[in-house]
């Protein structure tokens, strides 16, 4: 039988309930590798206080470690990448937050979920901008492994980054189970749009849209989660 192998898994940007999709996409990813991954190959999750109550069947397929600082400051989080989970983690790290950290363990791996702050630096306050502006490429580069979490990112990666293409891989989001057929609705129609109220988002763009809908079709709805 071949040894276990251990990979630190950063989940320190993931604030539960704070970060959207991002949280989504670790969940469904992590969900799937403790149903299908290799028996080899031994995740331990690094958290923010309350994600084990928020995702207790990730903290019941995993080993999990929850970091001591507030998660609601960024700049504790970062700071905790390179301080306390760097003395923890000093082997094969997954960051699942888009960048790496200053300091971090060797192999590494970095998920990729957007290269908005490239592409689009103006949705984006100017401080945080020049901070990804910088980190992004970065990471990028030094990372052993990049995930996209879609063949587009991975294409913008490949077109945009002078990096080895065979280190550039897709992981997309778990799905638990694929529909066959579209569900049968009793009630009106529904647009539901799950998203968090950021400039990129576009909400302005689907509400004057909704409301010209609404006009010849005053039966429909419009959800927005927030």
């Amino acid at each position: 039988m071949p040894a276990t192998q251990t990979i630190a898994v950063n989940l320190l940007s993931v604030v539960p309930g704070r970060v959207g999709g991002a949280e989504e996409y670790a969940v469904r990813v992590l969900s799937a590798y403790a149903q299908h991954g290799p028996a080899d190959i031994r995740p331990v999750l690094y958290v923010l206080d309350g994600f084990q109550e928020a995702h207790p069947e990730l903290a019941r397929s995993f080993e999990t470690e929850v970091c001591p600082v507030n998660g609601y400051s960024r700049g504790r989080r970062v700071l905790a990448e390179s301080t306390w989970l760097a003395r923890r983690a000093t082997g094969a790290v997954h960051h699942f937050g888009g960048r790496l950290p200053w300091r971090t363990g060797r192999p590494t791996a970095v998920t990729i979920h957007d290269l908005q702050p490239l592409d689009h630096p103006e949705r984006f306050s100017t401080t945080k901008a020049a901070y990804l502006s910088w980190a992004l490429p970065r990471s990028i580069r030094r990372a052993d492994v990049v995930v996209g979490v879609s063949d587009r990112v991975t294409q913008r990666l490949s077109e945009g980054f002078p990096i080895d293409p065979q280190k550039i891989v897709t992981v997309s989001s778990g799905v638990p189970e694929v529909a066959e057929q579209p569900a049968v609705s009793t009630g009106p129609p529904t647009i539901l749009y799950p998203a968090a109220t950021y400039p990129h988002k576009n909400h302005l763009v689907l509400i004057d849209a909704f409301n010209q809908l609404a006009e010849r079709h005053p039966e429909v709805r419009l959800v927005l989660t927030g």
